[in-house]
């Protein structure tokens, strides 16, 4: 929550190291994400982020669904049915698990309402 010191301690990491972990993209995917900049989270989703895991899927969703992206969000979501395949059924648990924050879970549900997925 504390958006302004989180941004500068990442920007200090990404100044000094040009091979910084990929999850940084996860975080600046969230920040555009949630202060209304879909197109933007977008893009730092679309970076590395953690292929393997629920977040890069999840900000690629929710982002392309924010935007009314259906090639974002079909990718995304194929993404995340290869992650959890019962995602369709069981989106808002999977969510609820990874998404403490009700302010953030009521945006990711309010995109993935908009785009038909609950």
């Amino acid at each position: 929550g504390n958006w302004d010191a989180t941004l500068e301690l990442l920007e200090k990491l990404v100044e000094q190291s040009p091979s910084f972990p990929g999850w940084c993209n996860a975080i600046l995917s969230l920040y555009h994400y949630v202060h209304g900049n879909p197109e933007t989270a977008l893009k730092e989703a679309e970076k590395n982020m953690a292929a393997d895991t629920f977040w890069s899927p999840m900000f690629r969703l929710v982002s392309g669904a924010a935007l009314g992206d259906k090639a974002a969000t079909d990718s995304a979501l194929a993404d995340m049915l290869g992650i959890y395949p019962n995602f369709k059924e069981n989106s808002l648990q999977i969510i609820r698990r990874y998404t403490p924050n009700p302010e953030y879970f009521a945006l990711f549900r309010a995109d993935l309402e908009k785009a038909g997925l609950v």
